[in-house]
């Protein structure tokens, strides 16, 4: 995962970076998904914020990651019908504190 910063160069205060892996099943009606549901959901946190502050200020940073599923894994394989759908995502996730603060 790589965090770039925007052209105004502002730090993002944020409390955790995560990878997830995941497999949704949804079924579809006639013009919108009608249910959804989440099958896996393999999530690693790759940084954190130390415990003694709220938040931390992260720029341009690399984080590299390695995900493995275990052998067992409940998902199924990718499946597309008329009014069925399993996919698999990789998922990044920045959490970060909402505040409202100006510059």
């Amino acid at each position: 995962m790589r965090t770039r910063l925007d052209s105004d160069d502002r730090l993002l205060q944020a409390t955790s970076l995560t990878i997830s892996v995941r497999c949704y099943e949804s079924r579809i009606g006639r013009i919108n998904v009608q249910h959804s549901n989440v099958l896996v959901n393999h999530t690693e946190i790759l940084w954190t914020k130390s415990d003694d502050v709220d938040y931390e200020s992260i720029g341009n940073l690399d984080y590299p990651f390695r995900l493995t599923l275990p052998v067992s894994v409940e998902g199924f394989s990718t499946a597309v019908f008329v009014d069925y759908r399993c996919v698999w995502r990789v998922e990044a996730g920045v959490y970060f504190i909402l505040c409202n603060c100006m510059r």
